[in-house]
């Protein structure tokens, strides 16, 4: 059934006092006119190769801010590494591992940086080689646009390339395809997102009503279609630190293929 006139109006009204409200923060409206001062935080754990090409892209595109959230890891090369890069990054490191809602669970991460514009990752999604230098404005503007209804606005993941010699290709592909179907306007997908490459409303929480809300959101496809490196792991190959990394993933690495070639979660049925 379509809106009357006067709740289109209503809605309107909705939609712009939130964005007033929103704005009448200066470091949120600091963030909007400068978007390299929006902060990168990035989830790892016991992950290298795919933390080194997240920084490099992170400072390739002139973030300000990069944080990485450690769950405990304990791979010797990446603590060597932390070392190398303490000076160019601000490393936090759990006494426990979290899982992937870390960042969500711990207080005192939260209320640092979550109650202004950020954008949170997990360490092995690769944006696209094309991304548009623009592209955090190319997110704010679509958070903007569509604040009514989303958490967060992030990239929309490729699955049309993973390799057929992935154990759970048929699992993702199944669970995926389903964000590729209901397109808006051009590459813009109402969709869910976990934790993959996001940018959030300030203060989230406080935007949700209820649990699921955390997933909502828009994925951007296109030259902002990013892969999602778990599902291209070759788990007859695989390199000491993959061996390392997928031996000690537990169930929050939802595509970790455990040794009877499962999932390692039961979430994506």
């Amino acid at each position: 059934m379509q809106k009357s006139f006067l709740q289109k109006l209503r809605s309107i009204y909705r939609h712009l006092k939130q964005i007033l409200i929103l704005f009448s923060d200066f470091k949120n409206f600091g963030q909007f006119i400068f978007p390299s001062k929006i902060p990168l935080i990035i989830i790892n754990f016991n992950q290298l190769e795919n933390l080194k090409k997240t920084i490099q892209f992170a400072q390739s595109y002139g973030f300000e801010e990069i944080v990485i959230i450690d769950n405990t890891s304990t791979y010797p090369p990446l603590l060597e590494y932390y070392e190398e890069i303490c000076n160019d990054v601000t490393l936090l490191r759990m006494e426990s591992n979290y899982g992937h809602m870390v960042f969500f669970k711990n207080a005192e991460l939260y209320n640092k940086y979550g109650k202004n514009f950020f954008i949170l990752t997990d360490a092995d999604i690769e944006p696209n080689k094309n991304l548009p230098k623009n592209f955090r404005r190319i997110l704010l503007k679509n958070l903007l646009k569509y604040y009514s209804d989303i958490l967060k606005v992030g990239f929309a993941l490729k699955i049309d390339d993973i390799p057929n010699s992935y154990p759970a290709r048929d699992k993702v592909l199944k669970w995926e395809k389903k964000f590729w179907e209901d397109e808006r306007s051009r590459n813009i997908f109402f969709s869910h997102i976990d934790t993959t490459f996001a940018l959030y409303k300030p203060d989230p929480k406080r935007n949700m009503k209820f649990a699921q809300d955390f997933y909502l959101a828009i994925r951007i496809g296109g030259n902002m279609t990013a892969r999602h490196l778990g599902w291209y792991i070759n788990y007859h190959n695989l390199s000491d630190e993959q061996r390392y990394y997928t031996q000690l993933a537990d169930s929050s690495s939802s595509w970790i293929i455990d040794d009877l070639g499962k999932t390692k979660s039961d979430d994506y049925q």
